[in-house]
């Protein structure tokens, strides 16, 4: 299948003055896994990515990014041209209300930050008259399984994949993962296997459930 894909990746920073900024401890790895798959199965790959120390998968467009407003900026300019969007960045949930234009000194004192929710890049894809392909990724720590099923059906995807990020063999920052991806009728496990492998298979089961939906429209 010749399809396109818009893939995120990597963590956002959300600055709190020119020094500091709120981030997670998102590494990029199973975005740009996923990038280097779909790539190599000869679709073609926009990714859209926030800071990382990774190398750019070859054959990938690539954007660069930094906030969550960044990246929903080009997300929104780039879904134009996607089948499937795949939403693996771990996008702040939250911002600082104010960016403090010079660096915030150090005191005796307490500081309180004020923040208010970051723009939720799936919500607005999901929200287009005619979105692409809808694939989402949640990092949870407990009660995976609810929280996984209530965004698939709360953000209107097809797929969501979830990740056990309480577990220190996968998830954030390492070379594998174990996942489970959840859609309407089911669930299916991937085990534990490095994040290149369980992108392969990822894409495989991406595309499945893609030709699926769109021969059933015909």
């Amino acid at each position: 299948m010749n399809l396109t894909y818009l893939i995120t990746a990597g963590p956002t920073q959300e600055s709190i003055d020119p020094i500091r900024y709120l981030t997670n401890h998102s590494s990029g790895k199973m975005g740009y896994a996923l990038a280097k798959a779909a790539a190599k199965n000869n679709s073609f790959v926009i990714l859209v990515t926030g800071p990382t120390q990774l190398k750019i998968p070859n054959n990938v467009e690539c954007h660069k990014s930094i906030t969550a407003k960044d990246m929903n900026t080009i997300v929104m300019r780039e879904y134009i041209r996607a089948d499937i969007f795949i939403g693996v960045a771990a996008v702040s949930d939250y911002t600082p209300k104010i960016t403090y234009r010079n660096k915030l000194k150090k005191s005796h004192n307490s500081i309180i930050l004020t923040l208010e929710p970051a723009v939720d890049i799936i919500k607005n894809v999901s929200s287009l008259k005619e979105p692409p392909f809808l694939v989402g990724f949640c990092a949870e720590t407990h009660n995976i399984e609810n929280f996984a099923k209530e965004k698939l059906r709360k953000k209107k995807l097809d797929l969501i994949v979830a990740n056990d990020v309480s577990r220190s063999d996968i998830g954030f920052n390492v070379d594998y993962n174990s996942i489970v991806v959840y859609f309407n009728k089911g669930k299916k496990k991937f085990h534990k296997a490095s994040k290149n492998k369980i992108a392969e298979k990822l894409i495989q089961f991406i595309e499945k459930h893609y030709d699926k939906k769109y021969n059933h429209r015909i």
